[in-house]
C-alpha cells in the first residue's frame, strides 16, 4: 500500500528542496514513545508508536555518522533566538510516556552512540514499585535517578496522561502543577518542560492561547508538541513541533525527516483540524479563573 507521507518527502519534498539547495537552521526535535519489538497491527504506519531498538540503533547511528550533536531541550530557546552560538547538526531526542523500555534498551543505545535526550513522564504512573500504564511497564523512580545521574534528563507529561482539550482548566492546572511537584520532590531540581499528550488542539486559538499562559504561570518554559516540523528560528518555546519516529522509519525516510523534507505535513494536519472543528461546531473550554 502506499504511503502517502513516505513517498511525498522522498520523492517530491526532498528532491525539490536539493534542486533549490533549500537549508536552514532548524533543529530537529524527535518524538519516540515505545522502544520494543511488539508489533503494532491495525494501526497505520505514521500513527505506530514502537520503535524497535535495531531501528533506534540505525537512527543514532545515522545521527552519529552524520555529525550531529545531541542537545538538551532547555538549551533550544537560547539556540533559536540567537543568543547562543548554532550549527545546523543539532538535534533534540525526546521519549513520551515513561516506559521501562527507555532504560532497558534505550538508554543503553542513547549511551554507546553518545547521546542524551528528554524523556516525559505521566508521573500518576511512575512509582517506587512497578506500575503499568497501556498494559506497558513503566520506570520506577528509582530507575529515573539513576538514568538522571547518567545525563538523561525528565520533563512533565501530566499526572494522568487525559486529553486535555475540553477538560475543566481547574483540573488541567491540577495536572500541569501535581506533575511538575512529583518530579521535582524525586529529582531535587527544577523541571521546566513539559509534552503535550495526544494532538495538540492547534485549530482552538482561544484553548491553545490560555493553556501557553497556564504553562507559564504554573512554572513551565518549553512544551512540545504533535505538530510536526523542526524547530526554527523564532520558534515560540511554549509550542514546539517534533519529529515523529517509529519502526516504519528506515534510514532514507529518517534522513529526509532531519533535512526538512517532512514539514510540509504540517500545514496540512492544520487544515484537516480546522475542517474537524468547523464539522463539529466545538465550543473552546471555559476559561480558568
Amino acid at each position: 500500500m502506499l504511503r502517502l507521507d513516505r513517498f511525498a518527502a522522498l520523492y517530491v519534498v526532498a528532491p525539490w528542496r536539493r534542486c533549490t539547495s533549500a537549508s536552514d537552521a532548524a533543529i530537529p526535535v524527535l518524538m519516540y514513545h515505545s522502544v520494543s519489538d511488539a508489533p503494532e497491527t491495525h494501526i497505520a504506519p505514521y500513527f505506530q508508536t514502537r520503535t524497535s531498538p535495531a531501528v533506534l540503533g540505525s537512527h543514532l547511528q545515522w545521527l552519529r555518522e552524520n555529525g550531529y550533536r545531541s542537545i538538551h531541550l532547555e538549551d533550544l530557546p537560547s539556540l533559536l533566538d540567537g543568543h547562543a552560538p548554532f550549527s545546523q547538526r543539532l538535534v533534540c531526542i525526546t521519549f513520551d510516556d515513561g516506559f521501562q523500555d527507555f532504560y532497558t534498551a534505550a538508554a543503553p543505545l542513547l549511551a554507546e552512540h553518545g547521546f542524551r535526550a528528554t524523556m516525559f513522564l505521566p508521573s500518576g504512573f511512575v512509582k517506587h514499585t512497578r506500575a503499568s500504564f497501556k498494559d506497558q511497564p513503566c520506570l520506577t523512580w528509582n530507575e529515573v535517578n539513576e538514568l538522571r545521574r547518567l545525563g538523561m534528563r525528565f520533563g512533565s507529561h501530566t499526572v494522568s496522561h487525559p486529553r486535555l482539550h475540553g477538560m475543566p482548566w481547574a483540573q488541567i492546572q491540577q495536572e500541569l502543577e501535581l506533575s511538575r511537584k512529583a518530579l521535582e520532590d524525586q529529582l531535587g531540581e527544577r523541571v521546566a518542560t513539559f509534552a503535550y499528550p495526544f494532538a495538540y488542539p492547534s485549530a482552538d486559538s482561544a484553548f491553545v492561547e490560555r493553556f501557553e499562559d497556564l504553562l507559564q504561570r504554573t512554572g513551565y518554559q518549553l512544551n512540545v508538541t504533535t505538530e510536526v516540523g523542526r524547530a526554527q528560528p523564532g520558534c515560540n518555546p511554549l509550542r514546539v513541533p517534533r519529529l515523529p519516529v517509529n519502526s516504519c522509519d528506515d534510514r532514507h525516510l529518517f534522513a529526509c525527516k532531519l533535512a526538512g523534507a517532512y514539514d510540509w505535513l504540517e500545514r496540512p494536519q492544520r487544515l484537516l483540524k480546522h475542517c474537524k472543528r468547523w464539522l463539529r461546531g466545538s465550543a473552546a473550554p471555559a476559561i480558568p479563573a
